[in-house]
């Protein structure tokens, strides 16, 4: 299992959240998935041999809010 934090600018809401989390939720490979819009967060923990960090990030900005890893 691994655990990424992403640094996604464009989130502001809970409803932006809930939209995130629903999404990446649904997808093979997440374990978890939450966001934090006051830190313009997402954690997301995963089965990195199902999915992997690159594929994370195209489907959140696929969803219209652009990610970069964050800096530890």
């Amino acid at each position: 299992m691994t655990t990424d934090v992403l640094e996604t600018p464009t989130v502001s809401c809970t409803s932006c959240a809930a939209k995130i989390e629903g999404h990446l939720g649904g997808l093979d490979g997440i374990e978890s998935t939450t966001v934090d819009p006051d830190q313009k967060r997402v954690s997301v923990s995963y089965d990195d041999t199902t999915i992997g960090r690159s594929r994370i990030i195209a489907e959140l900005e696929e969803l219209g809010y652009p990610a970069t890893a964050a800096e530890a």
